[in-house]
C-alpha cells in the first residue's frame, strides 16, 4: 500500500543521508529486492533520484561547515 512503501522511503532517506551503505544496500533493507523499483518509487516519492538526494544532502551538509 502507499502508506507502507512512503515509510519505506522514508527509512531510505534516512539511511542516505547517515550511513555509508550502497543505494542497493538500502534498497534491500527497506524490504525492496528490486533496485529499478526501489529508484522509480523513491523517485515518484520524492522527485529525485536516490543517488541525487544522497549527493544534495551530503552537499549541503558541507556548506553548513
Amino acid at each position: 500500500t502507499k502508506y507502507i512503501q512512503e515509510r519505506r522511503i522514508e527509512e531510505a532517506m534516512r539511511m542516505l543521508t547517515y550511513t555509508d551503505l550502497t543505494i542497493q544496500q538500502i534498497s534491500h533493507l527497506v524490504g525492496i529486492d528490486d533496485l529499478s523499483w526501489f529508484s522509480k518509487l523513491f523517485k515518484s516519492i520524492t522527485n529525485m533520484s536516490p543517488t541525487k538526494y544522497r549527493s544534495d544532502v551530503h552537499k549541503s551538509k558541507k556548506e553548513a561547515i
